[in-house]
């Protein structure tokens, strides 16, 4: 291998590792708001209705001449509208309006349309209230598994509180419902700095889950996995075991896991190859299997498989 053509490649898989690292996060956050991690969580499309302010509150060019909704407009936002994506004028509106913010939680409590539930929960992406830890915590008490499902996407945006750590990991190792499971593996978002009983508490049980029998439940877990489980006593051979998954997600799910705890050994170098060369492997799978391939060292023959899968 040329000098030049090691370099060239070398920049292509920079940029695919930026895409896999991306794609992980995207994937998360496509999970744990609560949808059903598909493609479209995964590889979102370009054609988002971008929602800023209601006409009445825009100027004659359509830009918002400030960041305030009245309680009127926001009654007027069709929630149900696919690919929406709230402007932050909005968000920041009513981050720390209560009367808005209630208004939004009786609204999600009575959406029957999953896309509205969606993208209600947009709109409290910047907001640290209180209220929205109370009634989420109200909600996953709840007897309604819709209601568990909405408490658990909405603790999910909260940032982590360990005193309901606990109980969450009890709804894992108990609940029946894998939509409610989802919901609850995505709320336990890992904190910047664990301690080793955090860690040792939450790491066993979405170990269990990686086995679990439904494919979305299997995929967030390895990824959430990837997060909590800083000793790496289960992460590296659940990662090995969900790439020979016969579905495609927790395939996909597995290979972002690697990015996101930048795994480097020989075992997952090998179990990402036998991805690649594999004549059964998806070509999504197999992309994303080559964008890894910027953490290792190739031989000619390892550089030469993935160049091919690049054409």
């Amino acid at each position: 291998m040329t000098f030049m053509n090691t370099a060239i490649f070398q920049s292509k898989l920079m940029r695919y590792a930026f895409w896999s690292v991306l794609i992980a996060a995207v994937f998360f956050i496509g999970c744990y708001v609560g949808s059903t991690p598909t493609y479209q969580n995964l590889y979102p499309s370009a054609n988002h209705s971008a929602l800023s302010l209601p006409p009445t509150a825009q100027s004659a060019h359509g830009r918002s001449e400030t960041a305030t909704i009245t309680q009127a407009q926001l009654q007027q936002i069709d929630w149900s509208k696919e690919n929406m994506v709230l402007g932050v004028d909005v968000i920041k509106a009513m981050a720390d309006n209560e009367g808005m913010l209630d208004y939004l939680l009786r609204t999600l409590d009575l959406q029957t349309n999953d896309t509205a539930r969606f993208n209600i929960l947009q709109a409290f992406g910047l907001s640290r209230s209180p209220r929205l830890l109370q009634q989420a915590v109200e909600w996953t008490n709840q007897q309604d598994a819709q209601k568990r499902i909405n408490g658990y996407r909405l603790l999910g945006m909260q940032e982590v509180q360990e005193s309901l750590i606990k109980p969450t990991l009890l709804t894992l190792t108990t609940e029946k419902n894998p939509k409610v499971v989802l919901a609850a593996i995505n709320a336990l978002q890992a904190p910047q700095l664990l301690s080793p009983a955090q860690s040792e508490a939450v790491a066993p049980v979405l170990h269990g889950l990686t086995s679990h029998a439904d494919p979305d439940v299997r995929a967030s877990s390895i990824q959430q996995l990837a997060r909590w489980d800083k000793a790496r006593k289960y992460l590296e051979s659940d990662i090995l075991s969900m790439f020979n998954d016969k579905a495609q997600l927790p395939q996909l799910a597995a290979v972002g896991a690697t990015a996101i705890a930048s795994l480097t050994s020989n075992e997952v170098k090998s179990g990402l190859l036998r991805l690649i060369a594999g004549k059964d492997t998806d070509a999504e799978v197999r992309q994303v299997a080559v964008m890894q391939m910027v953490r290792f060292s190739l031989t000619m023959q390892e550089y030469l498989l993935c160049q091919q899968t690049n054409k």
